[in-house]
């Protein structure tokens, strides 16, 4: 069995075949074909959709993503060794840390990596019981915060009935691929496909092969009912009492108006007689 962590230091993509691959592909010879998962970019403004996640992940573990770079950049100069290629490699390279007594030692002063998680490909199948998933966790340096991803995950035997079932399961996901991809293939040689983004998309309808019992059959799904108007509910009124009647204000005595006291006015002066010529006074 590989072990998940392992995988974090030593992944690869190859680009003509959009691949991963996992092991000691850190010589020149392979610079060129295998591109590690954390510099390899699918587009010139994408990355790898893993890296993405696990970068987003330990956001908060200052230095996890340039820890992770640096560790590729020691194994490619040699500062770091490279993972073993086979078991009994590794069981050697493990038996000279013990006897070295370096199990806890640090691959370097930059990278918080003992020397045991930086050889620890493989592990036999029939003497694990659990393992534990970080992520290299020791990478970065967390701002009050417990790393995102350490569990351990429970490793339990499989009775052979239960084989036989992930066998039909896996085949025929590959027999939907496949007959996908018979599909496409044709639409591309008629030119029956989309390429404005205008163009709406090309349908094909074709029968899936059988699924396996174990899959079983999806319930079918309605569409969801709209949102209810809830219910306008009047409140019941209470019956009240009729209030008496107000009573009309009572007439009094008329109220005597004080005379307002005359203004001092400029007195105006009397119009003037016209003058010969027939032209009246100006005003």
């Amino acid at each position: 069995m590989v072990q998940p962590d392992f995988l974090f230091s030593a992944l690869f993509v190859r680009p003509g075949r959009r691949h991963y691959y996992f092991g000691d592909y850190f010589e020149k010879r392979y610079e060129r074909r295998y591109v590690p998962w954390v510099h390899y970019r699918p587009t010139r403004g994408s990355r790898d959709h893993n890296f993405t996640y696990y970068r987003h992940a330990y956001s908060g573990h200052e230095g996890w993503v340039s820890g992770l770079r640096g560790y590729y950049a020691a194994r490619y100069s040699g500062e770091v060794p490279r993972p073993p290629r086979t078991l009994r490699e590794q069981t050697r390279v493990l038996n000279d840390i013990t006897v070295n007594k370096t199990v806890n030692n640090t691959v370097n002063k930059n990278l918080n990596i003992t020397n045991v998680q930086n050889v620890s490909v493989l592990a036999p199948i029939r003497t694990v019981n659990n393992v534990r998933v970080t992520a290299l966790a020791g990478l970065g340096r967390p701002r009050g915060a417990a790393a995102p991803i350490d569990r351990s995950v429970r490793i339990e035997k499989v009775g052979r009935d239960r084989l036989a079932e992930d066998r039909k399961v896996v085949d025929h996901y590959r027999a939907v691929v496949a007959e996908r991809s018979r599909h496409e293939a044709r639409l591309l040689r008629s030119g029956a496909v989309p390429v404005r983004p205008t163009d709406k998309p090309a349908r094909v309808k074709f029968n899936l092969p059988k699924a396996p019992a174990r899959l079983g059959v999806l319930p079918a799904t309605s569409a969801p009912l709209p949102p209810q108007t809830p219910e306008n509910k009047a409140r019941p009124v209470k019956a009240e009492a009729p209030r008496p009647p107000r009573a009309a204000p009572s007439a009094g005595p008329p109220r005597a108006e004080k005379p307002s006291p005359a203004r001092p006015g400029r007195p105006r002066q009397p119009a003037r007689p016209p003058q010969k010529g027939g032209v009246g006074p100006r005003r």
